[in-house]
């Protein structure tokens, strides 16, 4: 609403570290911006709409973060003891603890990667084939809980999750 009625070819390096500045006390926030900014504008000079990127030389935050929290086990057991076995949630969390896998393969995985209990899975970000044994609590959690026709997790509606994204938001909730 600020800016949308500034013509790009107007936006340069001063702009683009003004806008950085205001987000100075969300330095994660302020980051997005800028890749966000500078995509657009590699589009527009892509496409002859301006000659330079106004964000090239602009520096993002340096940012601090010890990553992920990582659950307890106590904790791990506490959303088991809240999500009983035939849930989706307990289902998710269930695959997520006896796979390994990323959120990114967890959402693809289902009965056809499944044979002779071990599922086998190429993982999108290595590309590596993989091969995990389906323990038997593992199976119990799968055949109690009502799953999708390719994908073991599905969101409400009863589809596929189609981005990691929008498994981690409600896996979070």
């Amino acid at each position: 609403d600020a800016n949308g009625h500034v013509p790009c070819g107007r936006i340069g390096k001063k702009e683009v570290q003004a806008a950085m500045q205001k987000r100075a006390a969300t330095p994660f926030q302020a980051n997005n911006l800028l890749t966000a900014l500078s995509m657009l504008f590699s589009y527009a000079v892509e496409h002859g709409h301006i000659k330079e990127n106004p964000c090239d030389g602009v520096k993002p935050f340096r940012t601090k973060s010890d990553g992920h929290h990582t659950w307890s086990v106590d904790e791990v057991e506490q959303y088991r003891a809240k999500h009983p076995v035939g849930t989706r949630a307990r289902l998710a969390m269930d695959l997520l603890l006896f796979t390994g896998l990323r959120r990114s393969d967890l959402i693809k995985i289902g009965r056809q990667h499944v044979k002779d209990g071990v599922l086998s899975i190429r993982t999108k970000k290595s590309g590596q084939a993989v091969s995990i044994p389906i323990f038997p609590e593992l199976r119990a959690s799968i055949d109690a809980t009502k799953t999708g026709d390719l994908a073991f997790l599905v969101a409400e509606r009863g589809r596929p999750f189609q981005a990691p994204e929008s498994f981690g938001a409600w896996f979070r909730k």
